[in-house]
């Protein structure tokens, strides 16, 4: 792992942008290499379950336009949701999933979306 981080820090030292951002990602960098960070911190979006209410089908797992339902032209049932597939939930775009936050990527701990 070290030689991994490494490698992935000495391009953004060596990149070009502002002499703040290098030095901000060679904290963190030094940071995990010697095991300061903080443990990761539960999602605020998800409060730590890693999914979310689905925002396209507002949870009832069916595709919709409007107030009306797609319906399968094969089986005349209604279509699941593209996004969800069915399951009303979705996978929460903030945490990636996970339920969890690296403390290191700072933001508060209200849901930014």
């Amino acid at each position: 792992m070290d030689e991994e981080l490494t490698r992935e820090f000495s391009d953004i030292a060596g990149s070009k942008g502002s002499e703040e951002s290098r030095r901000s990602s060679l904290e963190i960098w030094w940071q995990v290499k010697n095991g300061k960070q903080d443990s990761p911190a539960k999602c605020p979006c998800c409060e730590g379950t890693g999914h979310r209410d689905c925002n396209y089908c507002a949870t009832t797992g069916f595709a919709t336009v409007g107030d009306h339902l797609i319906r399968n032209p094969s089986t005349g049932g209604a279509c699941d949701c593209p996004v969800c597939r069915g399951t009303g939930q979705e996978r929460c775009r903030h945490c990636n999933g996970t339920g969890m936050r690296a403390s290191w990527l700072g933001g508060s701990s209200r849901c930014p979306m």
